[in-house]
């Protein structure tokens, strides 16, 4: 019998799920799973992240046919109203070091 574990944290389990769960079962049915990540802009800036490569919830939208991606100003777990408003997660680096309004990032779709 094989097992998937999930994150007790509604968040973490979303984003694991995105991760690692949607392309198993895509390659268990037989398919390729290629995430939805695109290039965007940011829309507000980001303060520097530590040790670890994190995912941030954020409204993606299209301003003159470039996506702009505004993460929400709150990223607390609780928050899961924000989580449902999110149509992608922000892709941020180890270390990545602090960024402003209008710098490039990347981000994973989930709609």
């Amino acid at each position: 019998i094989r097992c998937i574990g999930l994150p007790g944290n509604p968040v973490a389990s979303l984003v694991c799920s995105q991760l690692f769960l949607k392309p198993l079962l895509a390659r268990l049915g037989g398919r390729n799973h290629r995430q939805d990540i695109r290039p965007a802009r940011l829309g507000a800036a980001m303060p520097a992240n530590d040790l670890r490569q994190d995912y941030v919830r954020a409204v993606v939208r299209e301003d003159d046919g470039a996506l702009v991606a505004t993460p929400f100003g709150i990223q607390d777990s609780s928050m899961l109203r924000m989580l449902a408003d999110a149509n992608g997660l922000i892709v941020r680096a180890p270390f990545a070091p602090a960024a402003a309004a209008g710098e490039a990032c990347s981000v994973l779709m989930l709609r």
